[in-house]
């Protein structure tokens, strides 16, 4: 995790008393290798979760994650996407 990842912006203390929009059904996040995985925490912890109440399905799609389930989290992942109807994934 880079030293920036916990910085909070300017406006973060009046972010926080407002009301965030509830999303009623969960979105299935698929994390990727290197600095997608840096990019997409980043993405999350600024401008999503400041204002949006949602449900995460998280499947790790790193490699190292793929190679140590024979590739399995992909179908998984898939599987999910397929049932939520919804996928979200930096890259």
């Amino acid at each position: 995790m880079s030293s920036n990842e916990n910085s909070k912006p300017s406006n973060s203390n009046s972010n926080a008393s407002q009301k965030r929009i509830k999303v009623t059904n969960p979105v299935v996040e698929l994390d990727g290798d290197e600095m997608t995985r840096i990019i997409w925490a980043w993405i999350k912890e600024m401008l999503i979760f400041p204002y949006v109440d949602v449900e995460c399905k998280y499947f790790d799609l790193g490699l190292e994650n793929r190679d140590a389930t024979d590739d399995q989290v992909t179908v998984d992942a898939a599987h999910a996407i397929q049932q939520y109807n919804v996928g979200i994934k930096c890259a």
